[in-house]
């Protein structure tokens, strides 16, 4: 998730592309997805697949 971060204040500043970030929440949201991941009632990966096929992929939208 940094890496995406990292890249996107680095291309920003050229490309003006976005109009508000989230990344404090979107950091956030990764440590709750690892949070689920790891813990006794994790989701199988069959049901993720089936439920939430991006689950912990980042993504932005224009």
């Amino acid at each position: 998730m940094k890496a995406y971060i990292d890249r996107i204040e680095t291309i920003q500043p050229i490309l003006n592309f976005m109009c508000e970030d989230r990344f404090k929440d979107a950091l956030e949201e990764a440590r709750e997805c690892d949070r689920l991941l790891n813990s006794p009632d994790a989701p199988s990966i069959d049901e993720l697949e089936k439920t939430k096929p991006f689950f912990g992929i980042p993504f932005t939208t224009k």
